[in-house]
């Protein structure tokens, strides 16, 4: 090398990235390689990102579809819950019918036992076996509990029908007892109350159960009641009563005013009811009397059916009163459940429409997130593009030009003239290159162009030095 010009040949431009030789191809071909893996590896890393939202989308999207699925179910269980005691309630009701008038029918019977079957007391009948049989038909259209301990006429209301039926035709003064009477009906009354009682069992998570237990024990003292009823009027029909017939008239007495007690204690309105109907009344003082009269048992006192009788009509508008109070509970029970279920059934609405909005917008929030990803994903691949390409034209404008010259033409700067007081200006040319370029191939050719590029490059990337290239003569 010199630095001397020669002719024009000699002087043509050569550029370093104008030649490619076999070398600089595969280093090339090397560098693309990288730069791929490097946008793999990009590529892979905003797929993670962007997969890492979905799943954070959709954490709370499954936990909003599994609560809203939750509060449907509880909702729904309420709500069948709320019906199943409404229809216990109103079919508790029909049985409470069922429970007076065998309660009236044994009263009657026990009356008619211990009267040695006065005709008086016989002529009752009638009326009120098709009092009993209408109230079970009304129970034809409810579903009978299946309940295989219990005996073979519980099985069924037609088994239960007919028992009571071959129980009536049987009815003989002479071969039969008050015992035998009273137990018999108060086994029927003992299985209706029973199914009274899994109704308060069922109703004990609702708002209502105070008041089912209050008609619990007016039921129950409405059947202790009727069998006091019973021996009393036994006691006038005979003119006394056993000991222990004495002893079991105390104990239903006790009993039916224990129940009536607590009833009248869960509800205060019940309470307020029986007061103004029954006490300090006529029939009042006329029960109270006839029971202190009972209570003594006197063994000399006669015979006397048509007091019997008395009793047994007092006492049963005794326990109409009673039957008015479970009437009104029973009312109001139905009423609250019926109130209960409305609100159920709005709740059971608003959590179905609710779930049916989850699962609509689901998909559209996830669908609206991954969009959201994908154009932030394509976004930055744009950009690392870009930042890529203006690297590379940083790197080419640096090879052109000074970097302090570079950086202002990126700048949009005027460049000015810089003054330096000592310069040291370096000439390089190829001698002969003509005659070089007609011996040597074409491969060979660009191999030495770009040997002698690269050396020169090395010399000045370790020295405060600008390269300039020129054509021709300048």
């Amino acid at each position: 090398m010199r630095a001397a010009a020669s002719d024009s040949r000699s002087r043509r431009p050569y550029r370093k990235q104008g030649w490619v030789s076999e070398s600089s191809s595969v280093g090339g071909e090397m560098e693309d390689q990288t730069e791929d893996e490097a946008r793999a590896l990009s590529r892979r890393r905003l797929s993670l990102r962007m997969f890492c939202m979905l799943v954070l989308v959709a954490i709370p999207v499954v936990g909003m579809v599994v609560q809203s699925t939750l509060n449907l179910r509880d909702a729904k269980q309420q709500r069948d819950t709320g019906e199943a005691v409404s229809t216990d309630i109103f079919l508790s009701t029909q049985q409470g019918k069922v429970v007076v008038n065998v309660a009236v029918e044994r009263g009657t019977t026990a009356l008619y036992v211990g009267s040695g079957g006065d005709p008086l007391v016989y002529e009752r009948f009638p009326k009120l076996y098709g009092n009993t049989d209408a109230a079970m038909a009304a129970l034809r259209q409810y579903l009978w509990p299946q309940m295989p301990d219990y005996p073979w006429e519980f099985q069924s209301l037609g088994n239960l029908r007919s028992y009571i039926r071959a129980h009536r035709a049987s009815l003989s003064v002479n071969h039969t007892s008050l015992e035998e009477q009273l137990k018999f009906y108060t086994d029927i009354n003992a299985f209706f109350i029973s199914r009274l009682g899994m109704t308060v069992r069922q109703a004990d998570t609702t708002q209502v159960w105070t008041n089912v237990v209050a008609y619990h024990m007016i039921v129950m003292s409405e059947e202790y009641t009727g069998l006091e009823r019973a021996l009393g009027s036994v006691f006038y029909a005979r003119g006394g009563l056993t000991d222990d017939d004495s002893m079991y008239y105390n104990k239903v007495r006790y009993f039916g005013q224990t129940c009536l007690d607590l009833a009248l204690s869960y509800a205060v309105d019940v309470a307020a009811i029986f007061g103004n109907e029954y006490v300090n009344t006529t029939l009042e003082k006329g029960i109270l009397k006839m029971r202190r009269e009972i209570h003594t048992n006197d063994a000399a006192r006669a015979r006397n059916v048509h007091m019997g009788l008395h009793w047994f009509d007092n006492m049963t508008s005794y326990i109409s009163i009673l039957r008015r109070l479970d009437e009104h509970l029973s009312k109001k029970i139905m009423n609250k459940m019926e109130n209960r279920v409305q609100e159920l059934d709005v709740q059971l609405s608003f959590y179905i429409v609710t779930l049916i909005l989850v699962i609509v917008v689901s998909p559209l929030i996830t669908y609206g997130v991954h969009k959201m990803a994908s154009d932030t994903q394509a976004i930055a691949c744009r950009l690392q593009k870009v930042e890529l390409e203006r690297h590379k034209a940083d790197g080419i404008l640096y090879q052109i030009f000074p970097k302090s010259v570079a950086e202002c033409m990126k700048k949009n700067n005027a460049v000015s003239a810089r003054h330096f007081k000592q310069a040291t200006v370096m000439f390089s040319d190829v001698v002969g290159f003509a005659d070089i370029s007609a011996v040597l191939s074409a491969h060979r050719l660009v191999d030495l162009l770009n040997r002698l590029y690269h050396t020169l490059d090395s010399a000045i990337d370790l020295y405060d030095v600008n390269k300039v290239e020129s054509t021709g003569n300048a």
